[in-house]
């Protein structure tokens, strides 16, 4: 019988969310079938998947925590280290497409 995962199954392998998983197959970017509504990947296309995708996906699927962290003394504390640590993410970010951009939108991942 065929190895087939559910898209929590994935989720867990990728570091994601369930949802990102459907959605990333309902656009075609993740191989999988429907079945009665309901995705699945097969194993070995998850495997052939990660294999040519590996670095890119995760980039892409670095999940993000459920839980902002709490302050250790005033009030809003946590909120101020979550958004600086944001502010930080999104200035590498720009950076990143900066060079994208810069490359005429050609990038590779060094293996």
């Amino acid at each position: 019988m065929t190895d087939l995962l559910t898209p929590a199954e994935v989720a867990a392998r990728l570091g994601t969310t369930p949802g990102a998983v459907v959605m990333r197959l309902a656009r075609g970017t993740l191989p999988g079938i429907k079945v009665r509504g309901r995705w699945y990947v097969k194993a070995s296309d998850l495997a052939t998947f990660l294999a040519r995708e590996g670095e890119r996906v995760a980039v892409a699927t670095t999940p993000v925590p459920t839980r902002l962290p709490t302050g250790g003394g005033r009030p809003g504390d946590g909120f101020r280290a979550r958004a600086a640590a944001l502010e930080a993410e999104a200035r590498d970010l720009r950076a990143m497409a900066d060079v994208i951009e810069r490359d005429g939108g050609r990038w590779s991942v060094a293996s």
